[in-house]
């Protein structure tokens, strides 16, 4: 993910740098939390928490009253913000939380996209920087990530290839379906 961060700079036009700043501390402080829970939490609890939102979220028109999902709609970037670093910091993919305040901060697929961007990039740094002290990152970790590397390298061109050539409705629809994906992988990896 902090390679992501080399995108984000070819699309910084299209950054909201005053909404990232109200976000950025949250991030920071939720995400150094995560780290510092992560011996006194369940794994379980938190996946099977995050899917719970995720559904929550995509269900949202059918779920909750309209008066409801404006308050929701409403919430100060800190709170969001910081469950979502949070959740990072635990089990390293808070980015359900970001997307879904994102998307319905952004209106255009470009905007959101550079948005997500840093954002994965100031909590992966966050994340990174704060593991080592930990000994999170072991020699293992960075093996398999090397090995992963010319697959993400290639996925990050694809995606900057294709992205202005996807329907907005299309990117957005893929946006949900992705969340969902990621709501049963987080369930099945809490239940097994």
């Amino acid at each position: 993910q902090l390679l992501i961060g080399g995108v984000a700079f070819h699309i910084r036009d299209h950054i909201r740098r005053h909404r990232l700043m109200q976000l950025t501390p949250g991030m920071i402080i939720g995400t150094l939390l995560g780290l510092a829970s992560l011996s006194y939490l369940n794994d379980s609890f938190i996946q099977i928490f995050l899917a719970v939102f995720i559904f929550c979220y995509l269900g949202r028109g059918k779920l909750f009253p309209r008066a409801l999902r404006e308050k929701l709609r409403a919430l100060p970037a800190f709170p969001v913000a910081a469950v979502g670093g949070w959740i990072q910091g635990i089990i390293g993919t808070g980015g359900p939380i970001f997307v879904m305040y994102t998307k319905k901060d952004t209106k255009h697929y470009t905007d959101f996209r550079a948005n997500m961007l840093v954002i994965l990039l100031i909590t992966s740094l966050v994340r990174l920087v704060a593991s080592v002290p930990m000994v999170l990152v072991t020699v293992e970790i960075l093996t398999i990530a090397l090995y992963c590397l010319p697959f993400f390298l290639l996925a990050l061109f694809a995606g900057q290839k294709a992205h202005g050539h996807i329907p907005e409705n299309i990117f957005f629809l893929v946006i949900d379906a992705l969340l969902v994906l990621s709501a049963l992988s987080l369930l099945v990896k809490a239940l097994l």
